[in-house]
């Protein structure tokens, strides 16, 4: 996706961190570097806006890694779906299974 705005960046952040969820239940968490990404992912300035974004919501825990001089995280680590938003996925598949995964108000 060439238009990556917030709102669906921090959908790709929530299904990224689902995926890893379902891998590993209780795991670390994802470990993400700009270049790591894949070039339809979104920018990583973005999705570095998006996890704060989550984090204030409660949505997500993540730690950042910072290199000298830079103003913009060098990764991001530790990221991963609070239990509340979990809860809020499980819930939701369970009453629209095929409801795309994603940040969303109740």
């Amino acid at each position: 996706m060439d238009d990556w705005d917030l709102g669906n960046t921090r959908n790709w952040v929530v299904r990224r961190c689902w995926e890893e969820h379902k891998r590993h239940p209780g795991g670390i968490g994802l470990f993400l570097r700009p270049e790591d990404l894949q070039p339809e992912d979104p920018p990583f300035e973005l999705i570095c806006e998006a996890v704060e974004f989550l984090k204030g919501e409660k949505w997500v825990s993540a730690e950042y890694g910072y290199v000298m001089g830079q103003q913009t995280p060098a990764f991001i680590n530790k990221l991963k779906l609070t239990p509340q938003a979990i809860a809020m996925i499980q819930d939701r598949i369970e009453r629209k299974p095929r409801f795309p995964i994603g940040f969303r108000k109740d």
